[in-house]
């Protein structure tokens, strides 16, 4: 579903736009999406457990948000680099 590009540049991402367009705001669902789309513009560093974002223990930072580089390696495995 999402590709390469949704993951390092989601605020231009049309599957993010159209998935909260599509989801409440305030839908646990939109609530997701828009968590999930903040741990893609922030730090490798800040990323969440599975757990906790799934039980929103989760939350995302507003400041200091900055982009890391998502690549590909030789065998297709996406990687990133803080």
């Amino acid at each position: 579903m999402f590709k390469k590009n949704d993951l390092k540049d989601p605020d231009n991402s049309d599957l993010f736009k159209d998935l909260l367009s599509y989801y409440s705001q305030t839908s646990t669902l939109g609530k997701y999406i828009r968590n999930f789309k903040s741990i893609c513009l922030g730090s490798i560093n800040d990323v969440p457990t599975l757990d906790n974002f799934i039980v929103n223990k989760y939350t995302p930072k507003k400041q200091n948000i900055k982009k890391f580089i998502i690549y590909e390696d030789e065998f297709g495995t996406m990687k990133s680099i803080d």
